[in-house]
């Protein structure tokens, strides 16, 4: 690839090859010529046989490649001396010699990804070391980089809604049972904030309305409590399965049906519900202090 010669040089150093092989991916491509044109980033001259590069644009490959190779080595170096030094020294005396992580250097997460090399062909282990940075960076990156964490979260977002609807559709054919749909539903936390238009927190499933503790014996169970984040007042959400009707068979009058039977006890059974939360609120506060839980405006959703 490379011209070698005293009127061109001796070729690139070897710790610029990466250089050369991508160019070498280029058909037809056997030489390389490095310009001082400065409207020049690159280009393929001489009948498609040469690979002209801008000089601007090597020096800025070239101080890249160096500062990663003294990066690494850096890196390299800390991580030989602590590997080192837990295994000759906090082995002989750990008192003496505690063990200590080796600090990390500013940028090198950037570095590491760069703004090009993002590869989508991410293992589960890093996919978990991802989302594991990302969480435990929220609280410290909220003030700085908070348009880049509201994109994160509208993604996280759209990726959830996306895979929900993955699930529905595999679920309306199949014809899932109340408890598959139940699950799905606990299982994807941000249809309850959906549901209710509200950001909610899940209290209890199957929750006994009516007795002393939620998870324990009452005579009213609701598929699913929670509790309003802003305001802690209770919500409850019946789950039915898409094969209920909700219009009733019978024509009421004038082309005007009222809604099915199951429809209506599903009404009825939610507002009972609510009625009694309403009603033992103060038991249930007493019995369920690990909550808190109020009734200033109980929602209901089917």
């Amino acid at each position: 690839m490379a011209t070698f010669g005293p009127r061109f040089g001796l070729g690139l150093d070897r710790k610029f090859s990466f250089m050369l092989h991508a160019i070498g991916s280029v058909k037809g491509v056997t030489n390389l010529r490095l310009t001082d044109k400065r409207d020049l980033d690159v280009a393929v001259t001489d009948n498609g046989t040469t690979y002209e590069m801008g000089y601007r644009l090597f020096d800025q490959l070239r101080r890249d490649a160096n500062r990663f190779d003294g990066r690494a080595q850096v890196s390299s170096r800390k991580k030989k001396i602590q590997l080192a030094c837990s295994n000759l020294l906090t082995r002989l005396d750990s008192e003496t010699f505690p063990l200590s992580l080796f600090d990390r250097s500013p940028d090198d997460i950037a570095d590491a990804i760069g703004g090009t090399m993002i590869n989508k062909k991410l293992s589960e282990k890093d996919r978990a070391a991802v989302a594991g940075l990302a969480a435990s960076a929220v609280r410290t990156s909220i003030k700085s980089q908070r348009i880049g964490l509201v994109k994160l979260h509208d993604e996280i977002k759209l990726a959830s809604l996306d895979e929900l609807i993955d699930h529905m559709e595999v679920g309306f054919p199949r014809k899932w049972t109340e408890l598959q749909w139940q699950k799905l539903f606990e299982t994807n936390p941000f249809i309850h904030d959906m549901a209710f238009n509200v950001p909610v927190l899940l209290v209890q499933r199957q929750a006994h309305v009516g007795g002393k503790v939620l998870n324990g014996s009452g005579e009213k169970i609701a598929d699913f409590l929670f509790t309003n984040k802003l305001t802690d007042s209770i919500a409850v959400l019946e789950i039915k399965t898409p094969g209920m009707e909700l219009i009733g068979k019978k024509e009421y009058r004038g082309s005007v049906y009222a809604p099915s039977a199951d429809l209506i006890g599903g009404v009825a059974q939610t507002l009972d519900q609510i009625e009694r939360l309403h009603s033992n609120i103060y038991q249930l506060q007493a019995h369920n202090r690990q909550h808190r839980l109020e009734a200033y405006g109980i929602k209901g959703v089917i």
